[in-house]
């Protein structure tokens, strides 16, 4: 039985849930609850139900109340009841408190509340949060009339006020003190005379980096307690006030340390049980004064360094420092940069130097190297079979876990750096070779291509979920408003079933389209993601394929030319046939003509809206447009089109008939990323990066994303400012916070970039940036790309400085001797820019005019 009175009264019996409709029955269940497992006399009850003016047959009454219950309860017993016992002068609910939402919400108080006293903050925060999530509305609501609901409202409502203070005393302990800021403004003005607020509300803004504020606060606090109290403040605030005067240090919390890069490692650590609680062991006493040196002796691929590295995490983690030193690191074994005379882990890769004070020394060493008498010595072994099964479930998963696992022995012992490698390599050879069955599947009939794609989707995601590794270390793994290129590959994450679902389309179509919102990361999934993914492979011959990339610009049959055919010399009509015929003229995918004819060749059109956007000539238009179509029906082609169209000129595809119906047979949508996504964009880089997130901004970060169809860019420039603001390898909450968080992160960006113009120059990039402005469709602004030359024809000075400081920037992109915004997001969501642009709409009326009656 399970039964909520944290809001209005629920009951569930064995997972169904019972409806108590009567008022009296609800209030003599809810009474009983307040008392679980306890006896609660007959003339409490009366008094509950009735108050102080009962019917003479009160107890009779009752009696009736309490069988209706027990047969709502119970309603298939046979014989006494067991929920509703009669037990002596009363009654007694026969269920633990913990049955009860109230009795859980009590018990995480108390586990809250230990943590906190024992230096946990992360389980006091967990503890806390589960302890609040838990409540619905009022408690014990209905019963306000009742001398019980009275008090157990109170009661609870009071342990609920501690648990919102613990959480926040939590996430002080934890260097999140901005993040309780907004929460604190509001429970000051609803409680202004609960001068332990007040405090925290100091700490937090002092934490947070601002003294004027925190002492602004005690002001605050001051006039309120002599207004509505006539008295000063108590000792607690008057203490703290005068420490923040001071700066105290004691006020600022213990923060985690950075690892050494060398100990950052996110493999997935197995069957090291027993060391590690040996290394534990070692670091207590090592804190209680008695530091010792423990060697970890074992070959190479033993996992001695990533048993040191968890070590090293939870050592960092609070606070205390780690240093990694020896032949290959560059270290030194001296004390770590933040010495503060506690202890400390030292890391000693293959040497064995004398041990420093107050370090705890572990020594990663060969098998049979010669140790010192004092030292503890762990011999590794390798891995027991279960250990080795649970590290390969981790590539190929359970089912084919046992499988691989033999195999994997098979061919060696267990070493947990063999083991990884042999498993990686296995479930990538297996993951291909479904994408290689399912591919020759997909082109067996109609019926089965679905489920074909599905299949080759499947296995590029697999290959797409491979344990993180670190990639590069002091490098943005974010692009801000730029889109992500091939090269970028390595950074980019979230949307791996997105790009599956289009490898899978081009493994079994001639034709596809992405379709989306602008914003929605068409352009990045198509190169960082498809072209990158080609590239590597990942559908059988695919790294050997022809590639032409292109945008359609303002003469898309040109264009298509001088990309595909390395000259923009050629006439519109012959484009096709010499495409079709000149196969072995045609340039690889890095622009050098290649002699080789591919056995296939993929033709990638991004931002397809150009044609109607940039193009001026209807004539031009149709005839790009056929010749796609041409070429991907074409028996003598072994083209493959991909393009990539914003959604709202979808309309405008479907008035040419041979378009709407390739889109029609092979169209991918792109809708918002899901939270999940987002956060695989996050955390993902991050890691690749070797960046650590503060606990919880990954999930504040997603809350934050939402769901609009923009939000990639926002995202991307918020990370990218977090990065620049990064305290060694953490992204912090405080950084996130100063730079103001998702909302507003391109308009902070590009503010920042025009404040560090001079006037001449901002004048020079007002010109430009409305010259990179184009008219859309109704009364929506796209970008244009405009010839470089253009613009430093201008007559403006500096131009191309300011061009270069935008560039730099990540406001606008140069490519191809063409110049434009880096994402259409800079005129939505920059305040400036839009504003000129409104002054500017005649102008841009204009240019609608001009252009739809270009293309009538």
């Amino acid at each position: 039985m399970d039964v909520l009175v944290l809001g209005p009264l629920k009951v569930n019996v064995d997972g169904v849930a019972v409806d108590i409709a009567g008022a009296k029955e609800r209030t003599l269940l809810a009474h009983l609850v307040a008392h679980a497992g306890q006896v609660v006399p007959v003339p409490d009850l009366i008094d509950s139900l009735w108050g102080e003016d009962p019917p003479r047959s009160a107890a009779k009454a009752l009696q009736t109340y309490v069988l209706r219950l027990r047969n709502r309860l119970e309603p298939d017993r046979h014989g006494d009841a067991s929920l509703i016992v009669t037990d002596g002068p009363g009654y007694r609910l026969a269920v633990s408190p913990l049955d009860t939402d109230a009795g859980r919400f009590v018990e995480l108080c108390r586990l809250a509340g230990e943590a906190l006293a024992g230096g946990r903050p992360e389980a006091a925060l967990d503890a806390g949060r589960d302890a609040l999530q838990l409540w619905r509305g009022p408690a014990y609501a209905g019963c306000e009339h009742t001398a019980f609901g009275q008090a157990e409202a109170g009661r609870l409502g009071n342990l609920r006020q501690a648990a919102v203070e613990a959480r926040i005393e939590a996430a002080l302990a934890l260097d999140r003190a901005a993040t309780v800021v907004p929460d604190l403004e509001r429970m000051v003005g609803e409680q202004p005379l609960r001068e332990r607020l007040w405090a925290l509300l100091m700490l937090a803004h002092y934490r947070s980096g601002g003294q004027a504020e925190a002492l602004t606060t005690f002001d605050r606090a001051r006039a309120v307690l002599a207004d509505e109290l006539g008295v000063d403040p108590g000792p607690e605030l008057r203490d703290l006030h005068a420490r923040v005067l001071a700066q105290d240090p004691g006020l600022l919390p213990i923060g985690r340390v950075a690892l050494p890069e060398g100990l950052r490692d996110s493999t997935p650590m197995v069957g090291r049980d027993a060391e590690l609680s040996l290394l534990r062991d070692a670091w207590r006493r090592t804190l209680a004064g008695a530091p010792a040196t423990v060697v970890l002796r074992g070959p190479a691929g033993a996992g001695a360094r990533r048993l040191a590295a968890a070590l090293g995490e939870e050592v960092a983690h609070d606070g205390f420092g780690v240093v990694l030193a020896g032949p290959d690191t560059g270290s030194a074994p001296g004390p770590p940069p933040e010495d503060d005379g506690r202890p400390w882990l030292l890391v000693a890769d293959q040497h064995l130097p004398p041990r420093p004070p107050r370090a705890l020394m572990v020594v990663l060493a060969a098998s049979g190297t010669p140790v010192p008498e004092a030292a503890s010595v762990v011999d590794l072994a390798a891995l027991p079979d279960e250990a080795v099964r649970l590290v390969v479930a981790t590539y190929v998963g359970a089912a084919q876990a046992a499988d691989v696992t033999a195999e994997v022995l098979a061919n060696g012992p267990g070493w947990p750096g063999r083991v990884h490698l042999e498993a990686m390599r296995i479930a990538r050879k297996a993951a291909t070779h479904r994408i290689e069955e399912a591919v020759d599947v997909a082109g067996v009939s109609r019926a089965r291509l679905a489920s074909a794609r599905a299949e080759v989707a499947e296995g590029i995601v697999t290959l797409a979920e491979t344990p993180e590794r670190l990639v590069s270390s002091g490098t943005c793994p974010w692009r801000g408003l730029a889109s992500y290129g091939v090269d970028d590959a390595p950074w980019y994450a979230g949307r791996e079933r997105l790009v599956a679902e289009l490898i899978a389309h081009v493994g079994s179509s001639r034709f596809v389209a992405l379709v989306g919102a602008s914003g929605s990361g068409k352009s990045s999934a198509l190169h960082a993601g498809v072209l990158a993914g080609l590239a590597d492979d990942v559908l059988p011959g695919s790294g050997g394929w022809g590639r032409v990339v292109m945008r359609p610009g303002r003469h898309p049959m040109k264009e298509l030319a001088r990309r595909a055919l390395g000259t923009p010399r050629v006439d519109v009509g012959d484009v096709l046939a010499r495409m079709l015929d000149g196969l072995d003229e045609r340039p690889s995918g890095d622009g050098s003509a290649g002699r080789e004819t591919p056995a296939r060749t993929l033709l990638v059109v991004d931002q397809l809206e150009e044609l109607w956007t940039t193009c001026e000539d209807p004539g031009e238009r149709a005839a790009f447009v056929d010749t796609l179509a041409d070429l991907v029906r074409d028996p003598r082609s072994s083209t493959t089109v991909v393009v990539a169209v914003r959604a709202d000129y979808v309309a405008q595809a479907a008035e040419h008939p041979e378009l709407a119906a390739l889109m029609a047979d092979s169209t991918v949508l792109v809708g918002s990323p899901t939270p999940a996504e987002v956060e695989r964009a996050v955390v993902r880089p991050a890691t690749r990066a070797g960046l650590r997130l503060e606990d919880g901004l990954a999930q504040t970060l997603v809350s934050d994303a939402g769901s609009e169809p923009g939000l990639l860019p926002l995202l991307s420039v918020a990370l990218t400012q977090l990065w620049e603001r990064r305290a060694d390898d953490l992204l912090t909450y405080a950084a996130y916070v100063r730079t103001g968080g998702i909302a507003g992160a391109i308009g902070r960006l590009a503010e920042e970039v025009w404040a560090r113009f001079s006037p001449e120059e901002q004048t020079t990039a007002r010109a430009l940036l409305l010259r990179l402005a184009g008219p859309g469709e109704a009364g929506t602004v796209t970008r244009r790309r405009v010839p470089l030359a253009e613009l430093e024809a201008l007559s403006r000075p500096g131009s191309r400085q300011v061009v270069d400081r935008l560039v730099a920037a990540r406001l606008v992109t140069v490519d191809d001797g063409h110049v434009e915004v880096a994402h259409e997001a800079l005129f939505r969501e920059w305040p400036r820019l839009r504003g000129w642009m409104t002054d500017d709409a005649a102008s841009r009326s204009v240019q609608l005019r001009l252009a739809r009656a270009a293309s009538d």
